[in-house]
C-alpha cells in the first residue's frame, strides 16, 4: 500500500481546501440519505412530506417511477440542499420503515379474520343460532391475541397513516 501523503499545515487553510473539504463532508452526510430515500417502503406520502419540508419543486421531479431513483432524480434531490434537511430526511426514512412494519402487521391481523369461520350449533329446535363451543374458545383466544396486537399498533407513534383503520 502506498505511503499516504499529508498536506502541509498551511494548505489546510486555503479556501480551495476548505471548500473541497466541506463538499466531501456534505457528500458523506447526503449519501446515506439518498440510500434511505431509495428504499421500497418510501411511498408517495413520504415524497409529499419531503416536499412539505423542503418547499423545493425539484422533489416532485425526483419521485421514483418504474425505473426507480435514477442519477437524474438524485440530482433533482441534490438541488434541494439535502444537507440543510438531513435530520428531517433521516427521520422521514426511519418513520417510513416503521410504518411499513405497522402496515404489514395490521394486514396480518386483517387477513387472519378474513379466513375465520364461525361454527353455529342448534338451539332448541330453532336452528343454528349459537356459536359452537368447540370453536368458540379458540376464536376468543385468537381475538384477544389480535386485540393486543391492535392495541400495540394503536399506541405506536408511527401509526399516523393507519390510525383510522386500526381504530
Amino acid at each position: 500500500m502506498p505511503k499516504q501523503l499529508k498536506l502541509p499545515k498551511a494548505m489546510r487553510e486555503w479556501p480551495a481546501y476548505l471548500e473541497l473539504d466541506q463538499v466531501i463532508r456534505d457528500f458523506a452526510l447526503v449519501l446515506p440519505l439518498f440510500t434511505g430515500l431509495k428504499k421500497p417502503f418510501i411511498k408517495q406520502r413520504h415524497w409529499d412530506r419531503l416536499f412539505d419540508i423542503t418547499k423545493c419543486e425539484s422533489i416532485k421531479k425526483a419521485i421514483p417511477d418504474a425505473d426507480g431513483i435514477t442519477a437524474a432524480k438524485l440530482a433533482d434531490i441534490q438541488e434541494c440542499n439535502p444537507v440543510k434537511y438531513a435530520d428531517d430526511i433521516e427521520e422521514l426514512a426511519v418513520a417510513a420503515e416503521k410504518e411499513e412494519k405497522i402496515e404489514a402487521t395490521f394486514n396480518k391481523v386483517k387477513d387472519k379474520f378474513k379466513e375465520t369461520k364461525f361454527g353455529f350449533g342448534e338451539f332448541k329446535n330453532r336452528g343454528k343460532l349459537i356459536l359452537e363451543s368447540s370453536t368458540t374458545s379458540e376464536l376468543v383466544t385468537d381475538l384477544e391475541e389480535q386485540q393486543m396486537i391492535l392495541s400495540s399498533l394503536k399506541s405506536n407513534r408511527f401509526n399516523k397513516p393507519f390510525v383510522q383503520e386500526i381504530t
